[in-house]
């Protein structure tokens, strides 16, 4: 009996052996052009590290496929080595189409380097905590017309160097193909719209536009002219209390289904007339500081969102300071309490230093 025993126990271990067996085998078994696929998903340096030199199969298939680069997870001790000697040998110009750095002298060796021709026909370029001057030299070393992505954040800028990212990427000559542009904590004077001159070209397939220091409400609207299938919107705008907005025609951006906008002080009727020129909004955010009592009114807010249709979703916060109004806190509360149905609404109110905030967080 207990022989039986033990035949039956090592039967089911080599069954379970061989189960384990298959199951690893079944990647191997994967055609190239799946495996090729998946690996788009993985940085250049984790797909190294994991499958090169598993075998030579591997091997090619991690050279002829598309490969993102993430110069942050390369080991110090092994990033000029990766760079130049596995990158340069293995991989073809093309074969890398996107790019992150967030470590400036990483980007220094990688712009000085030979190995940079491997980087000429990005796709995409997401840099941060680097200076303009790195900008540039990237940006002057890759093929222009190739670029679809770009996202600089935390961008210095050195005494006395003047030059205006927003001009050189919103320039259809320059970047035919940008689809996203994401400027955010950059040195003021880096981004501006005031100096972007306007032309007859457009970039007709930019569809998101983020950009995070006060502009002039006229600029940003003479800027959209220039982007006639933008989808998504994220701005600050100095004020929207300026009455020229109200007397002046803009046509309305039939495409935008996503605006973002903060701004130190906002204007009722201001309000209004932007959101009736971005009639298709789905979803909309907005963060402002206002002296209306009004705005506190949900069925001021419930008429507004029923007008615009397509509204799925809403993040509104206001700050209001209580000296300029003759609203109680109590009172403001109590109007807080009143965002109802059809909208699934979360509040929250604030009272801090004379000022309340209320943060109204909807969904259709």
């Amino acid at each position: 009996m207990p022989k039986r025993t033990n035949e039956l126990y090592q039967f089911n271990i080599d069954k379970k052996r061989i189960k384990y067996v298959n199951h690893i085998s079944t990647f191997e078994t994967m055609s190239n052009e799946l495996i090729m696929e998946l690996f788009e998903y993985f940085d250049l340096y984790s797909l190294y590290l994991t499958f090169y030199s598993l075998n030579s199969r591997f091997n090619s298939i991690i050279c002829y496929c598309q490969v993102h680069v993430n110069l942050d997870k390369i080991d110090p001790l092994y990033f000029t080595s990766f760079i130049g000697n596995f990158i340069y040998s293995n991989i073809d110009k093309g074969r890398i189409c996107s790019l992150q750095s967030s470590m400036s002298h990483q980007i220094t060796v990688l712009v000085n380097d030979i190995v940079m021709d491997r980087f000429i026909l990005l796709r995409s370029l997401t840099l941060a905590r680097c200076s303009i001057d790195l900008v540039i030299q990237i940006l002057n070393r890759i093929e222009k017309s190739t670029l679809e992505r770009i996202s600089i954040t935390s961008c210095k800028r050195f005494i006395g160097r003047k030059y205006s990212l927003t001009q050189h990427l919103l320039s259809a000559e320059r970047h035919p193909s940008l689809r996203s542009i994401n400027l955010r904590l950059c040195a003021r004077g880096l981004v501006s719209l005031t100096d972007v001159e306007i032309t007859t070209q457009t970039l007709n397939r930019l569809e998101y536009l983020s950009l995070d220091k006060p502009s002039e409400i006229e600029d940003l609207l003479h800027i959209l002219d220039l982007l006639p299938n933008l989808q998504s919107l994220n701005s600050i705008i100095n004020n929207l209390t300026d009455p020229f907005l109200l007397s002046i025609q803009v046509k309305q951006c039939l495409l935008l289904s996503r605006l973002t906008l903060t701004s130190s002080i906002i204007q009722i009727s201001t309000l209004e007339y932007l959101l009736k020129i971005f009639p298709n909004i789905m979803y909309l955010y907005l963060d402002f500081s206002s002296r209306s009592s009004k705005l506190i009114d949900s069925q001021y807010w419930i008429d507004l969102f029923e007008k615009m249709h397509l509204l799925r979703r809403v993040y509104i916060r206001i700050s209001i300071p209580l000296f300029q109004t003759t609203l109680s806190h109590e009172q403001v509360r109590d109007r807080v309490k009143l965002f109802k149905r059809p909208w699934f609404f979360t509040r929250n109110l604030i009272n801090r230093m004379h000022t309340i905030r209320i943060i109204i967080n909807g969904i259709k």
